[in-house]
């Protein structure tokens, strides 16, 4: 990725933990996904394997195209429930 494609998959992912009220811990915890590497994606310090991606998305319900900023378009669906 490029450093706009992580600045975008960044907000992206944070935008989504902060919209169903979950900590990193509790998304490390979902997913499998180390906290500190969760970090380091939440705030573009490192490139998100595509396992990861794949797995963040399922997560979430959520395109890996939109994750990644190249559609504007997101599943309209509610996340916190």
């Amino acid at each position: 990725m490029d450093k706009n494609d992580l600045m975008i998959f960044a907000e992206n992912l944070k935008r989504l933990r902060m919209e169903k009220g979950i900590t990193l811990r509790e998304l490390a915890e979902a997913t499998g996904i180390g906290k500190s590497t969760l970090h380091e994606y939440e705030n573009a310090l490192t490139d998100p394997s595509l396992t990861h991606v794949k797995l963040i998305a399922q997560y979430y319900d959520e395109s890996i195209d939109w994750l990644a900023g190249e559609t504007h378009v997101r599943r309209v669906k509610k996340i916190a429930e």
